[in-house]
Parts: C-alpha cells; sequence; structure tokens
C-alpha cells in the first residue's frame, strides 16, 4: 500500500504526535508512510456505507461481526449525513 500511495503523489508532511514518558514529541513524516491496509479497509467501508450499501453486506465483506466494530470504521460526520437524508427517498 505504502508503495502505491508513493507513486500515486501522496509525498506532502503530515504532522505525527506520539508520546514517551510523558513528553509529547511531534514529527513529520511522508503521508504514504501512513497508509496500509488499514486505510484501505477503512475508506472501503466508509465509501460503501456513503454509497448506500447495506451495513451487513458491508460487514460480510470487511469480516466485522459486531456492527458497533463496522461504525467506528465508518467515518462520516454531519454534512455527508445529511446529504444522506437529503436524498433518501423517505424524504422526497
Amino acid at each position: 500500500m505504502k508503495y502505491w500511495a508513493k507513486l500515486s503523489g501522496m509525498n506532502e508532511k503530515i504532522q505525527k504526535v506520539t508520546y514517551q514518558d510523558n513528553e509529547r514529541i511531534v514529527y513529520e513524516v511522508p503521508k504514504y508512510e501512513l497508509i496500509g491496509t488499514h486505510t484501505a479497509r477503512r475508506s472501503f467501508a466508509t465509501n460503501a456505507y456513503l454509497a448506500g450499501m447495506p451495513t451487513l453486506l458491508i460487514m460480510s465483506i470487511t469480516g466485522h461481526t459486531k456492527i458497533e466494530m463496522l461504525m467506528k470504521y465508518i467515518c462520516v460526520g454531519n454534512r455527508e449525513l445529511a446529504e444522506q437524508a437529503a436524498n433518501h427517498p423517505f424524504f422526497q
């Protein structure tokens, strides 16, 4: 994943924060260094959810066994939720 992200040009510097002995350490890394299979799994879950895929189907693809765990993967803000509600047939 990191290889393909680097090739795609995801080179901007991102601040990463860690803690060691209660000391906050901030350093910069290229964005591609932070991308892995977990990123792909999370992105898929979010994009599938926003596309209207049923959560049970998303769970069967991602391997989640509990809806609570899946919902931690889905990163949806208030704007996306409002757009989904506005476009849902119930509100048409």
